[in-house]
């Protein structure tokens, strides 16, 4: 099943693409590379796939797992920049390292890249993949501080616990976030998808647009503040003071009984949902 995200992107832009048209009416450091893998040369320049059609290099159908960064490596990873397609398992881990499955004559493909303290996965440039399986990333970092879904597919992150965490989602995908112990949480959302998480933070700064939803219902956060655009929702849990501004048919929902500042442009909308 080749491009299981791409065609989702395809149906989410889609729909964005009605959403707007309506309202419109309505309105009148150093670099380290780690890799990618061994396989021989890369392949074609553009995507090709079998008997000429464009749906990428397929996969063989035989899955293996390749270590990219080992725990006998000292690196110090504090941000992930994921761009490439597949699964990504983010673990409170010491020491950090990488491992990638996917099809064997696809990892090389496939670049892990250490900048300072950033670490970058994404597809060999000018390169479209079809494997057999969604490529699958487990990586384990001890002290992660941020996120960013740039390409397609899944981040799972188990606990989190820092003063500050910054999450970002420009590609295509979802986010989902196990428990998180927080100062100060920092979300920027732009492209299709969903973000899901729980826990506390003194204080979160959300920002919504393109296609996407922000749900969290069950983080508990002492103040907030929250910017919709496009298509953006979000679900907050706020007790003392929340100031929200938004736009387009953004829609804001929140719990508990927090004292409220509010800006409202175009059709967007802010419902109570009542103590938690």
């Amino acid at each position: 099943m080749p491009c299981f995200f791409l065609r989702r992107a395809g149906l989410y832009v889609a729909i964005l693409g009605l959403v707007l048209a309506a309202l419109v009416a309505g309105c009148s450091d150093d670099d380290s590379s780690i890799g990618p893998g061994p396989g021989g040369p890369v392949g074609p320049v553009g995507p090709v796939g079998p008997d000429g059609e464009d749906d990428g290099i397929p996969g063989s159908g035989t899955l293996t797992i390749q270590e990219r960064i080992a725990k006998v490596d000292v690196v110090v990873i504090e941000q992930i920049v994921f761009r490439s397609e597949g699964e990504v398992t983010i673990s409170n881990g010491t020491p950090a390292s990488l491992t990638i499955e996917t099809d064997d004559n696809l990892h090389q493909y496939l670049e892990a890249t250490l900048r300072g303290t950033t670490l970058e996965i994404s597809t060999v440039d000018g390169i479209d993949i079809a494997p057999s399986e969604p490529p699958v990333f487990r990586v384990d970092v001890p002290d992660l501080r941020a996120v960013e879904l740039a390409g397609a597919g899944t981040i799972d992150i188990g606990a989190i616990e820092a003063d500050r965490f910054e999450l970002a989602l420009s590609g295509v995908g979802d986010v989902y976030i196990g428990t998180v112990t927080l100062d100060e949480l920092v979300v920027s959302l732009s492209g299709v998808g969903t973000v899901s998480l729980t826990g506390s933070t003194d204080r979160q700064e959300v920002w919504v647009a393109g296609v996407t939803v922000y749900d969290a219902a069950d983080l508990e956060s002492r103040t907030a503040a929250v910017t919709g655009a496009g298509t953006g929702q979000a679900t907050i849990w706020v007790s003392e003071e929340l100031e929200i501004t938004a736009a387009d048919t953004a829609s804001v929902s929140y719990f508990g009984e927090p004292a409220v500042t509010q800006t409202l442009a175009g059709l967007a909308t802010v419902t109570a949902q009542g103590a938690k």
